[in-house]
């Protein structure tokens, strides 16, 4: 498993997350609405999509540490500007200030905001309110 496998199964399981773009259950995609990298065509909205920015390791006098960070940038889109921050902002609440075990395993020593914004794609018309996080973490034990 790894780390972005652990932040969906957090994101998607938060009721406040659910409640802004649905579930599995109430989505006509049967999905949780959240993608890497980018969304499937006509996926329902609002939908989350998150993409690595950069990442690296440390390196310890041992060799190559345990402790690695990683900038991660999710995308809420919504056909209107508020259904969008609204899964935006669940999301970041799901997420940013965690520390602990993800569910998959991977252990987080913290997660930072660094940046958030907001956009409107032209064609089709679709709103975006992004972040980006810095990641603290280890991988989980295999």
């Amino acid at each position: 498993m790894s780390l972005h496998v652990g932040f969906v199964q957090l994101i998607s399981a938060d009721d406040a997350f659910q409640a802004a773009a649905g579930d599995p259950n109430t989505r006509i995609d049967k999905t949780n609405g959240i993608f890497p990298a980018t969304m499937p065509q006509n996926c329902d909205l609002p939908a989350l999509v998150y993409a690595r920015v950069s990442g690296r390791e440390f390196d310890t006098l041992d060799g190559r540490g345990e402790l690695k960070q990683t900038r991660v940038q999710f995308s809420a889109f919504g056909e209107h500007h508020a259904e969008a921050e609204a899964a935006a902002v669940a999301a970041k609440n799901a997420f940013v200030g965690f520390s602990g075990t993800l569910p998959e395993g991977t252990e987080v020593d913290s997660v930072i905001l660094v940046l958030d914004r907001d956009n409107c794609e032209q064609v089709p018309r679709l709103y975006e309110v992004s972040f980006d996080v810095e990641i603290l973490y280890r991988n989980a034990a295999v």
